[in-house]
């Protein structure tokens, strides 16, 4: 952190360049570690995900951190994403234990014996008025035997 400071800037902190584009402060990198003079403050820029370097934004003009609101949000942006994966994962945690349970039931029901049963069929009001052929027939066989 004390690297940056000579720039005006903090690691992870949101700054807006002159030509309107904001970037995320990743550090300074020194040409040789042993001498901290001389170095370039990297950024990742936030639409592109582009990294590059910026000489020195304390000297050239432009170059502003944004504003607290703006880190905020980008926090509770960071918290919403957070949240919705841990959503995403209960979702789809749910599901499979769901998709167990169903298989689990259909192996059940399969071991158990099976009874056959014969639907009940409704008779429509013109089945019922008018007797069936076959009973017809019977009634007559019974009446010619009598």
């Amino acid at each position: 952190m004390e690297h940056c400071a000579p720039f005006g800037f903090a690691p992870g902190d949101l700054i807006d360049t002159p030509l309107g584009l904001r970037a995320v402060v990743l550090g300074v990198k020194y040409a040789f570690p042993e001498d901290l003079t001389g170095g370039v403050l990297w950024v990742r820029y936030a639409l592109s995900e582009k990294e590059a370097p910026i000489e020195n934004p304390s000297v050239l003009t432009g170059y502003k951190r944004a504003s607290a609101t703006e880190h905020l949000w980008r926090e509770v942006d960071k918290l919403n994403a957070a949240a919705a994966g841990k959503q995403r994962a209960r979702d789809a945690d749910d599901a499979r234990k769901r998709s167990e349970e169903a298989v689990e039931l259909a192996k059940m029901e399969k071991s158990l014996p099976q009874t056959v049963k014969k639907p009940a069929v409704k008779k429509t009001a013109e089945e019922v008025a008018a007797p069936s052929t076959t009973e017809g027939k019977e009634n007559a066989n019974s009446k010619a035997r009598a």
